[in-house]
């Protein structure tokens, strides 16, 4: 087994500089990178969650805001 320590290189300071990855964790991980589907990168991309916010910017009908706060007994002006 190789060794997988990743170490980081900091200046008198402490401040971190670089970082050294095993060549071997760092092929691990771009063979991980490139056979991974790509991600959305916000949730309300994500499936069934994206279906619903197209469906709702499509929607005529509603109900005016002053109306939800009033059902809710929120003062708008407070």
């Amino acid at each position: 087994m190789s060794d997988r320590t990743v170490q980081y290189v900091s200046t008198e300071s402490g401040e971190v500089t670089s970082v050294l990855v095993p060549i071997e964790l760092w092929r691990e991980i771009g063979i991980k990178l490139a056979t991974s589907p790509p991600k959305p990168s916000h949730p309300l991309l994500l499936g069934a969650m994206r279906e619903r916010l197209l469906k709702s910017r499509k929607r005529a009908g509603g109900v005016p805001l002053d109306d939800v706060l009033r059902q809710f007994g929120i003062d708008r002006d407070a």
